[in-house]
């Protein structure tokens, strides 16, 4: 694995095999007539795939409490909303919103250790890094959250 330089802590590798604590996963507040939320694409869709409790639980999550920030602990994982709805463009002002409320779970003990986080809102999101990871690097300052980039990712 590589490390980009820059302010925030980057590296270049797979999500799913840095060492970390958590992983966070982009999500959006779609929950289909099934009841799952709606986990299609990129790290949500491999998160769907791994821990297939996790769609139906966080679609009830969804339901109960709106789109806002949640975890998982018995798969370390934590549900970083993005979108409103799936097939929207990635939102700046969720993706900071979402930011704020990790570093309070942080912050407050809720989520400790290494938190690796892809690029929110990047991917399926349409946004760019530019815009996103000034957002990042304001909440998320500490070396503790890593930004996980796929090779090739353009910096």
């Amino acid at each position: 694995m590589a490390v980009v330089e820059g302010a925030m802590r980057e590296i270049v590798g797979d999500i799913w095999t840095v060492k970390s604590d958590w992983r966070v996963i982009p999500t959006n507040g779609s929950v289909n007539r099934s009841g799952l939320a709606v986990m299609g694409r990129g790290v949500a869709l491999q998160a769907a795939k791994r821990y297939p409790d996790v769609p139906r639980r966080l679609g009830a999550f969804l339901l109960r409490h709106g789109n806002t920030l949640t975890t998982f602990a018995e798969h370390r994982l934590v549900a970083f909303p993005v979108k409103r709805l799936w097939h929207e463009r990635a939102a700046v002002a969720l993706i900071s919103q979402s930011a704020a409320h990790l570093r309070f779970q942080w912050k407050a003990g809720y989520i400790t250790g290494v938190v690796a986080l892809p690029r929110v809102g990047c991917g399926n999101g349409r946004l760019e890094w530019g815009a996103v990871r000034p957002i990042l690097e304001r909440f998320l300052p500490e070396d503790n959250f890593v930004v996980v980039s796929l090779p090739g990712e353009d910096g």
